[in-house]
């Protein structure tokens, strides 16, 4: 039997693909959600996220812009920055909002999106919705596409 016939009758890997090949990092199987509600899956989710290496605490931000961990928490409470709680309650900043075109758009990104959550404006930055050709919305930000970003955020809302 091919391997891509036993992944239509099995979705699980093969004992042979669970380990990492020399020199590659070990990323971690995803865990098993049978027994969680929608809202536990979301919270896992989230929590996923918070971890991500493209998520910099506080201290991090602030080395990387020449800022101060107060400037950078000014930034976030005045909502200019995006910044999510982990479940220790330590702030966690995408790096990537600090750079241009990302930066100069934020905010007219959140007003289209109409939402004050931090994570509703991470996730919409993360998803990767049809109309957009399969980018990311950040990617398509970044590829000049920015009047689409809007007229998708403007449109999800409705």
């Amino acid at each position: 039997m091919q391997l891509a016939d036993r992944f239509l009758i099995d979705s699980s890997l093969p004992p042979s693909l669970r380990v990492s090949p020399p020199g590659c990092p070990r990323i971690p199987l995803p865990f098993h959600t049978n027994n969680l509600t929608p809202q536990q899956r979301f919270d896992q989710c989230n929590q996923d996220r918070s971890t991500e290496p493209d998520m910099y605490t506080v201290a991090q931000t602030a080395s990387m812009t020449g800022l101060t961990e107060n400037e950078v928490r000014t930034l976030i409470d005045a909502g200019r920055a995006i910044a999510v709680a982990t479940p220790e309650g330590e702030l966690r900043l995408p790096y990537w909002q600090f750079f241009d075109p990302l930066w100069s758009y934020l905010p007219d990104i959140r007003k289209a999106l109409r939402s004050t959550n931090p994570w509703s404006l991470l996730i919409f930055l993360d998803e990767a919705p049809g109309c957009l050709m399969g980018m990311t919305t950040r990617t398509a930000i970044e590829r000049g596409h920015l009047r689409h970003v809007l007229v998708y955020a403007e449109w999800g809302d409705q």
